[in-house]
């Protein structure tokens, strides 16, 4: 189905990391609530194509694309997908983040940097280019304070 001219003024919006059970699956499901196509983004596919199920049972408008934000190219690939199938990209939410993983030391830095970071820049590169096509946009970041817990009593965060 072609997209209509009160679509876009809803707009289209990339969430990436929204394939969980977490903050990325109700943001998505927030703005298809409110009437945006979403295009649902994670490396986790059961979990991404269950979160297209859960808009469209709602009655909202969303399509599933697997990305590892980590990979330049497939972020291309999700902006150049989202295009295709809705139109012009009017919002982009940063939410793929790597989970903090058992192995200490920089293997476990590296891949929530190459995610939680370099994701996030390459996400952010591709979608100005979209939103340059268009009539602009807003990219939203999200981040945890957890690293920030100096003197915690409790695990979390980095570095272990």
């Amino acid at each position: 189905m072609m997209p209509t001219v009160a679509d876009e003024r809803r707009g289209v919006v990339i969430v990436t990391g929204s394939g969980g059970t977490g903050c990325g699956r109700a943001i998505a499901a927030r703005f298809a609530a409110d009437g945006s196509a979403v295009v649902v983004s994670d490396i986790n596919e059961a979990g991404g194509h269950e979160t297209v199920r859960l808009i469209e049972r709602s009655g909202g408008r969303a399509a599933f694309f697997r990305t590892d934000v980590r990979q330049e190219s497939q972020v291309r690939e999700l902006v150049s997908f989202a295009e295709a199938t809705f139109g012009t990209v009017t919002v982009l939410v940063n939410n793929a983040s790597a989970p903090n993983g058992a192995v200490d030391g920089l293997e476990n830095w590296m891949e929530c940097l190459e995610t939680d970071l370099l994701g996030a820049i390459y996400a952010t590169r591709w979608a100005i280019e979209a939103m340059r096509r268009g009539d602009g946009g807003a990219i939203v970041n999200i981040a945890s304070i957890s690293a920030l817990w100096h003197g915690r009593k409790t695990p979390g965060g980095l570095p272990g």
